[in-house]
């Protein structure tokens, strides 16, 4: 016979992969047939992809700057690269704009998360109770198997819960950092418009009329412009501090609302968990009286073939005396 074995070795050589360098691959939703399934894979991507933006836009969205330069970019915002958004200059309006944008993300996947568990009850409705006579003619295995997709589906709702529990909570570090900064903005414009002496000692005022004997009018001009700017800045930061206010106050209720539903759907993980535990410990103690039955038959069984035999025997004996 001839000696195939640098052939298997061929074939071990081309099967190798260097799995460092294989990249994930990801389900494609055209081949999910499922719809509870294909939906829940859009919520995923959508949350992910709303995570990725938040963590590469920080930067930019934190840094202060009053003038933007996003008519630079090629592309929109949530498709550009983390190098392009590294070198971007945003302005109050469109951090504003941003956080719109998460919060109706993080709104829309709340709705979707929420008509997905409306699926699951109308799937737990079909599982059929195990109450009374005629569920000992229903079919094991298609209640094991129903159960076991309400409990699967039970699990992605949990997780996608979990993920848009963390987006949201980024979000909300982003714009409380976000306000924490302008209040610190807002004190030490306070503290320009409204300076304190030192030791609490009071300097007299000059009077209006007195001031052009101190300043010339150009100075005097340049003052008040100064105080002007000084002035829409202030008002500018409080605005951007009520607007920073109103987002944290929606993303807590989103985040409380979120927590809400993880805790409800833990609950009910938790139950199917204690359901399935107890199937399983029924089919267990049923197999069992299953072979404690099989075992008392056979063994009647048997104790009947030796009563018949020895009767047998007993009368071919006396047929012979006979």
């Amino acid at each position: 016979m001839t000696s195939r074995t640098n052939e298997f070795f061929g074939f071990i050589e081309k099967g190798n992969v260097d799995l460092e360098n294989v990249s994930l691959r990801k389900p494609k939703l055209s081949n999910v047939q499922d719809a509870f399934l294909a939906e829940a894979y859009l919520i995923h991507n959508t949350i992910v992809h709303l995570c990725t933006f938040l963590e590469k836009i920080r930067g930019a969205y934190l840094k202060g700057r009053t003038v933007s330069n996003v008519h630079k970019l090629s592309r929109p915002l949530m498709e550009c690269s983390f190098e392009e958004l590294s070198k971007l200059e945003l302005n109050d309006l469109q951090r504003d704009e941003i956080d719109h944008q998460a919060s109706t993300i993080i709104n829309s996947c709340v709705q979707k998360i929420s008509s997905l568990q409306q699926k699951l009850k109308e799937k737990q409705y079909q599982i059929p109770k195990r109450t009374g006579w005629l569920q000992s003619f229903k079919s094991p295995e298609k209640l094991t198997k129903t159960e076991t997709i309400v409990a699967h589906y039970s699990s992605i709702l949990w997780y996608l819960q979990s993920e848009l529990s963390d987006v949201s909570s980024t979000l909300y570090r982003l714009q409380d950092l976000r306000l924490r900064r302008a209040q610190e903005r807002k004190t030490i414009m306070s503290d320009i418009l409204h300076p304190q002496q030192a030791n609490d000692m009071s300097v007299a005022e000059i009077p209006d009329s007195e001031l052009p004997n101190y300043f010339s009018q150009e100075q005097l001009m340049e003052l008040e412009q100064e105080n002007d700017l000084l002035l829409q800045e202030f008002e500018h930061t409080m605005q951007q501090v009520h607007e920073t206010g109103k987002s944290l106050t929606e993303i807590a209720r989103l985040q409380t609302e979120i927590s809400t539903q993880l805790s409800a759907q833990s609950t009910i993980a938790e139950k199917l968990y204690d359901d399935a535990m107890s199937v399983a410990d029924s089919i267990t103690g049923g197999n069992r009286q299953l072979i404690h039955a099989k075992s008392r038959n056979s063994r009647t069984a048997r104790i009947f073939f030796f009563l018949f035999t020895i009767l047998g025997l007993l009368l071919l004996a006396l047929d012979r005396i006979v």
